[in-house]
């Protein structure tokens, strides 16, 4: 989900929108690494200070967004969080990397959402986890979820599509809507583990290229 989310804020900044990228993941922050972004204040440290001070310039039209709490969360931090939405109206796209356990929900209706897209691999775990979080998804959000593969293509998509489209309908008796899949870049997944700035690495990647139509989907009609 974290590289899905940076690959659209990326794609979206390189085309010309000011593209805020925030990264709701409570316990890491991964995506200051990857990105190379400078550090602002904490959570912790901002208090009643103006949430402007969170965000970090990236390059060019993108800017990052760190809401990394790690084991200082508490109801002071959700307070905080509940005051960032209104900086999304001077930003043209706003990406939020809300992570992958089901704590991301709380981040979710914080932030006010308007679209949510559940990241999946198409074996049996990630499918199960897929359909779990659709689940909590319907009891607990308002935003409507879409389905993006990761790391498959081919056969093997179909059939996980097929399982999940199945599921959905027969046990949250909805239609899923699902924008497609990237494939796997093993030279892109190697330059991040070796400790790489995602930026450098995208240089020789089609990923960004592989997204757009992706981003296309998720923009309302007027700005696509």
């Amino acid at each position: 989900m974290s590289l899905v989310s940076a690959l659209l804020a990326i794609r979206g900044a390189s085309v010309g929108r000011r593209t805020l990228l925030v990264d709701a993941e409570p316990w890491l922050d991964v995506q200051r690494v990857w990105l190379g972004a400078p550090r602002t204040v904490t959570l912790a440290e901002l208090g009643s200070g103006p949430v402007e001070r969170l965000v970090a310039p990236v390059h060019g039209s993108l800017e990052l967004l760190s809401l990394t709490a790690g084991a200082s969360e508490s109801r002071e931090v959700r307070a905080i969080v509940r005051r960032v939405p209104p900086l999304f109206n001077d930003r043209d796209l706003v990406v939020v990397d809300a992570g992958t356990r089901l704590h991301a929900l709380e981040r979710m209706i914080d932030l006010r959402v308007g679209s949510v897209v559940v990241v999946t691999a198409a074996d049996a775990i990630g499918l199960a986890s897929t359909h779990a979080m659709l689940k909590a998804l319907m009891v607990h959000a308002e935003a409507p979820a879409r389905i993006l593969f990761n790391r498959t293509g081919g056969q093997e998509l179909d059939v996980a599509a097929s399982v999940l489209r199945e599921g959905a309908k027969r046990f949250l008796a909805c239609d899923l809507d699902i924008l497609g899949a990237l494939p796997e870049d093993p030279g892109l997944t190697n330059g991040i583990t070796r400790g790489s700035r995602l930026p450098e690495l995208l240089v020789q990647s089609t990923l960004l290229d592989q997204v757009h139509p992706v981003l296309t989907q998720l923009l309302p009609p007027a700005a696509a």
